[in-house]
Formats: structure tokens, sequence, C-alpha cells
């Protein structure tokens, strides 16, 4: 994680360290509430919200919107998820759109977030 860091001309600390390597291990999107209390909040709120804002406008991180909340993932470029409305499994779907071009229109971002029920939740009912 430090060479990353290196890589895009960041300060290491013990709170990015951290963030990286709980999202690299983890691999699903979550939110930045979510990763305080995984780290057992030995970071500040406000200090993980930042560095996950940094580390999203670097793009070595990319988020969605859940619920009107940011939920961020690492991932070498962006994709899109479907969550189940049920468990809340997630699974991650490739993203075609990485050229979309709109005449008069630059520095075009879009988000999708599919929604469903899961085969597990699906046997259980």
């Amino acid at each position: 994680m430090e060479s990353l860091l290196k890589k895009y001309r960041l300060k290491i600390t013990p709170g990015r360290l951290a963030i990286l390597e709980y999202l690299t291990k983890h691999r699903q999107p979550v939110s930045a509430d979510t990763i305080s209390k995984k780290l057992h909040q030995s970071y500040d709120l406000a200090t993980i919200y930042r560095s996950l804002e940094i580390f999203a406008a670097k793009k070595i991180i990319f988020f969605e919107v859940i619920n009107n909340v940011k939920n961020y993932y690492f991932a070498p470029k962006p994709h899109h998820h479907i969550i189940c409305r049920r468990c809340q499994k997630t699974k991650c779907l490739p993203c075609s759109h990485d050229h979309l071009a709109v005449a008069e229109f630059s520095q075009i971002s879009h988000q999708l977030l599919l929604s469903g029920v899961c085969h597990q939740c699906l046997k259980s009912v």
C-alpha cells in the first residue's frame, strides 16, 4: 500500500494505510462509517472521509451511492454492482461505458446500481 500512496504522491500515514488495506481485503462497497467501525474507531471519522475523498479524486478507489450513502471500493477501474434486496449480498458487474461521449459535454461520469433477489434468498422463501 505504501508504494500506491507514493505513486500518487500522497503522505503515508497509518490511517491511510489501514483504510486502503481494509478496502483491498474486502472488495465490497462500504461506507466511511462502516470502515470506521471495522477499524475499531481508531481514526477520526472526518479523517476517514477526507482520506476516502482524496483516494477517489486520484482514482485509487471508486464509489457508488447506495441508499443515499457513498460506498467506496477498491478496483482497477470503476464497475457496477448488483445488491440483493434481502441479504445485501453484492456482486460486481463490468462497465462498458469507458469512453462515453455526448455532444457538448465533457468530464462525463455515471453511476448504475442494480438490485434484485439472489438465488440463496429465493430458495429460503
